[in-house]
């Protein structure tokens, strides 16, 4: 708060400058995603599944067959990964290179396409939002490529677009286009609906100026990167199993958006998604139906004051609400991070807008740095470091606390985690008790643990409890009716995303005779009844028990 202070003064006294307010965004947006890649998090459920496809496989099997645990991934950024480490290693922050990596590469073409469409401090809003923005510091640190490697490739198109639109269409500017497309494509499964949009929009404006000659030509484009992206998802690293695409057909039936012809139901959804990106599950801005509310009517003040930043920012958006509608895209939160930089950048065409109806010198200012206050309150809300499931610090202290006779017993959801850093803390799976799922039927976890009945020291480590079923609840709800907990080490960072985070290590003493005449797992009373859910299932996903 301190520096948005002397920022203030230094407005106030004429000292600022648009330039240098941009400098120092950019400064910051590096510095903080510099600390998140540097405080060094554990790996996230999701981001384990394809850390261990990638290390796990040689390159041809990758390349050949489609990665397991419902894994896809583009195929350049899977080699990349691999990569580096045959190269450098397998640590956390050598897997989250790339997209650190591409972080820098969003802040940098947000930046370029910031000076082509926007006045001063229209700019300083763009980089603003950002440099700032929680999702985009927190994925500059995730393997999972939604806020850093999908944006940067999205942004990689709308530059090259935007280099076209009054450049000649010459045969060497068509092929050069496809191929800087083909390549991006091969980066992010994301790129083709930003490329469509855009290429539509190259498309367009040839059209509105009658010049069919051109039109023909930004045809050609379009037509060359729909022909690149069907090749490039033909390769197997975007091709998803049998039994992983029907248990994602099921857990992802309710983010795609109503079929057509329900278009008003489709708006709602569209609507709601992104009052739900803008919310505590992506940007935390404080008000986000405002922030939605204020990026329409940047959308609608853009398509009259800079048309061409207008159509990069909304024929992405609709084809990717055609295919989402289609049952071909995810229409929700993480996924819609790669179209946000171009909504940003409307709201800076907006800003640019305000700034000439004013004439006050103090609420001109206000208006230019008024901007950054939602960006600046979400970092204050939700600061950086983001943690998720930090297995190896609970791991750490089981170790530390390690007597010879324990045992240990890992809820199936950590199994991942345990087959990737319990082997850095001596705990083979040789050395531990692998529970299976059960969702919908918790007293399948119960059963499992009555194996341990009998022993003094029994370690239970979970991570990645879905809360539905209420399996850790019920876990130690008949934990302590057999036994006595000893110890425990739980690490929960900040809600990001809810109701998964955290990483917990109990110990029991379950030698007390008494306790154990206690009912057994399957006969034991349960907290609360437990139904199945679609996205619950067994034997799929990034919790199942498959290995690459």
């Amino acid at each position: 708060m301190t520096a948005l202070t002397q920022t203030v003064a230094h407005a106030e006294r004429g000292e600022l400058s648009a330039e240098r307010v941009v400098q120092g965004l950019l400064i910051a947006g590096v510095a903080l995603r510099l600390w998140q890649w540097g405080a060094g998090a554990a790996l996230h459920v999701g981001e384990l599944a394809l850390a261990r496809n990638i290390v796990e496989r040689d390159v041809g099997t990758l390349m050949r067959t489609p990665m397991v645990m419902g894994q896809v991934a583009a195929p350049a950024y899977v080699l990349f990964i691999k990569l580096l480490s045959a190269l450098v290693g397998t640590s956390d922050r050598v897997l989250r290179l790339a997209p650190l990596l591409s972080s820098f590469v969003v802040l940098w073409l947000t930046r370029r396409l910031a000076r082509t469409y926007l006045g001063e401090w229209g700019q300083v809003t763009a980089v603003g939002l950002v440099a700032l923005g929680v999702p985009y510091i927190q994925f500059a640190a995730i393997i999972k490529p939604y806020g850093a490697v999908d944006p940067a490739a999205a942004l990689v198109i709308a530059v090259v677009v935007s280099s076209l639109f009054d450049s000649a269409l010459t045969t060497k500017a068509i092929v050069s286009s496809v191929l800087v497309g083909a390549l991006v494509f091969t980066f992010s499964q994301s790129a083709p609906l930003m490329a469509a949009g855009a290429g539509l929009a190259l498309l367009l404006h040839a059209a509105r100026a009658r010049d069919w000659n051109r039109s023909v030509r930004a045809g050609a484009i379009l037509a060359g990167w729909i022909v690149a992206a069907v090749l490039v998802a033909r390769i197997p690293t975007l091709v998803m199993g049998n039994s992983a695409r029907a248990g994602y057909g099921e857990l992802y039936a309710a983010d795609f958006l109503p079929r057509f012809p329900h278009v008003g139901e489709q708006m709602r959804a569209v609507v709601r998604e992104f009052v739900s990106a803008f919310s505590d599950k992506l940007f935390h801005y404080g008000l986000p139906a405002v922030m939605l509310s204020v990026t329409a009517v940047a959308l609608a003040a853009t398509a009259v004051t800079k048309r061409r930043l207008f159509a990069l920012a909304l024929l992405p958006l609709v084809v990717t609400i055609v295919a989402s509608a289609l049952q071909q895209y995810v229409f929700s939160w993480q996924y819609l991070l790669f179209l946000c930089p171009f909504l940003f950048l409307c709201i800076g065409a907006l800003v640019d807008v305000g700034a000439t109806w004013l004439t006050w010198p103090p609420l001109v200012w206000s208006w230019r740095l008024a901007w950054l206050a939602p960006a600046t309150f979400a970092l204050v809300k939700a600061p950086p470091p983001y943690y998720y499931h930090e297995l190896p610090r609970v791991l750490a202290h089981v170790q530390a606390q390690w007597q010879q006779g324990d045992a240990m017993y890992v809820f199936f959801a950590a199994r991942n985690s345990m087959r990737f850093y319990g082997p850095r803390y001596g705990f083979t799976p040789d050395r531990y008790q692998q529970g299976r799922c059960h969702r919908g039927d918790p007293h399948g976890y119960l059963t499992e643990l009555d194996a341990m009945r009998g022993r003094s020291r029994v370690w239970v480590l979970v991570m990645h409890d879905a809360g539905r079923d209420h399996a850790r609840a019920e876990i130690l709800h008949y934990l302590d009716g057999i036994g006595a907990q000893k110890d425990s080490i739980v690490i929960v960072g900040p809600p990001l995303p809810p109701a998964t985070v955290g990483a917990y290590g109990y110990l029991y003493d379950l030698s007390d005779t008494v306790k154990l005449a206690n009912p057994d797992g399957t006969h034991a009373a349960m907290l609360s009844s437990a139904t199945p859910h679609a996205d619950l299932t067994c034997g799929w996903g990034p919790s199942g028990e498959e290995d690459p």
